[in-house]
C-alpha cells in the first residue's frame, strides 16, 4: 500500500509540473504577443525562445517566432521557420498562413519568383484568401516589371545597336538600312524607358500584412 501510494504522489507531482509547464509557455507567448504588438520584436523574440525551451514543437510559438524575425529584418531565418512550418502544421489554415508570411519573406527579400510559389502553394490549400491572392498579384506585377537578361555583346561583325556605339566616326561606316534599324530601336528604347517611369509614378499599395497565430 505505501508504495502504490509513494507512485501515485510522484505521478500527481509530475502532472503539477507539467501544467505548471504548460502555463507558464503560454504566459511567455502571451508575453511575446503584447511585446510584439508595441513594436517590441526582439523581446517578442526572446519570450517566444523561451517557451519554446519548454515546448520544442508548440506552433503558436514557432509561428510568432518567423513573424517576430521578419520584422527585425531577419528575412533568412523566417523563412526557414515559415517553410519548416508549411510542413509540420496540424490543419491547412496553419500551413497556408506559414506560406503566406513564407512569400512575404522571400518578396521581402526581393526572391520574386520564390515568393510566387509559396503565395501559390498557400491558395491551393485555401483558395478564398483575399489577402494570399492580393500579394500573388502584387507579386507577379512586380516579375513582369522585372528588367529583360542582358543580351551578350555583338561581335565585331555585328553592326553597332547601342547608343554608346553611334559615335560620329563610325556613322558614316553604317549602310543606310543599318542606320534607319539603329534610329529605329533607340525610339523603341526611348518608349520603354517612359513607360517605366510612367508606371513608377502611379502610388503601388503595399503587400497585405504577414498573418499572425
Amino acid at each position: 500500500m505505501i508504495m502504490i501510494r509513494t507512485n501515485s504522489f510522484v505521478m500527481l507531482l509530475l502532472l503539477l509540473a507539467g501544467n505548471i509547464f504548460a502555463t507558464d509557455v503560454r504566459q511567455w507567448i502571451r508575453e511575446g504577443n503584447n511585446l510584439f504588438e508595441e513594436g517590441r520584436y526582439a523581446e517578442a523574440e526572446e519570450k517566444y525562445l523561451q517557451s519554446l525551451e519548454h515546448d520544442a514543437d508548440n506552433f503558436k510559438a514557432l509561428f510568432n517566432l518567423g513573424n517576430a524575425l521578419y520584422m527585425q529584418g531577419r528575412l533568412g531565418e523566417a523563412q526557414e521557420v515559415f517553410d519548416a512550418l508549411s510542413f509540420v502544421a496540424p490543419s491547412d489554415e496553419g500551413k497556408a498562413s506559414a506560406l503566406h508570411n513564407l512569400g512575404n519573406a522571400y518578396l521581402g527579400a526581393g526572391q520574386i519568383p520564390e515568393s510566387i510559389e509559396a503565395y501559390k502553394r498557400a491558395l491551393r490549400l485555401m483558395p478564398d484568401e483575399e489577402d494570399t491572392r492580393y500579394n500573388l498579384a502584387y507579386a507577379l506585377n512586380l516579375l513582369d516589371e522585372m528588367p529583360p537578361a542582358e543580351e551578350p555583346q555583338h561581335d565585331d561583325t555585328t553592326p553597332p545597336t547601342s547608343e554608346e556605339d553611334i559615335s560620329p566616326d563610325r556613322i558614316d561606316q553604317l549602310s543606310p538600312q543599318d542606320a534607319e534599324r539603329i534610329l529605329e530601336a533607340m525610339k523603341q528604347q526611348e518608349q520603354k524607358i517612359q513607360e517605366r517611369i510612367n508606371r513608377e509614378d502611379q502610388t503601388r499599395e503595399p503587400v497585405r500584412t504577414i498573418r499572425e497565430w
